[in-house]
């Protein structure tokens, strides 16, 4: 008989399949079923029952969305100077060139 026979025929009857370990009990059985022996009484192990689902704890609501930074104070600015008025050459030459627009 080869192994895949003999594991087969070992792992009959099982939920799960198992390959045993080298040297194990379980091992040993396959291999004397293999050479025609009358397997040792070590059985395959029985798969272990399934646990029961773990219930889900609702945890804290968790914010979807990081927390906002703190609001900043505004910043002040000095004020803005009005700007000084032209000098007499000045508006004159702007009201020749608004003249001549016209």
């Amino acid at each position: 008989m080869k192994w895949l026979e003999a594991l087969k025929k070992w792992n009959h009857g099982n939920d799960k399949w198992c390959i045993p370990k080298t040297g194990s009990e379980g091992h040993k059985a396959v291999r004397a079923m293999m050479e025609g022996k009358e397997a040792p009484k070590a059985a395959a192990p029985k798969a272990a029952p399934k646990a029961a689902p773990k219930k889900r704890v609702a945890k804290a609501a968790k914010e979807e969305f990081p927390p906002e930074p703190p609001q900043l104070a505004p910043i002040q600015r000095p004020a803005i100077a009005q700007p000084a008025m032209p000098s007499k050459k000045v508006q004159e030459k702007i009201k020749k060139i608004v003249a001549l627009n016209q």
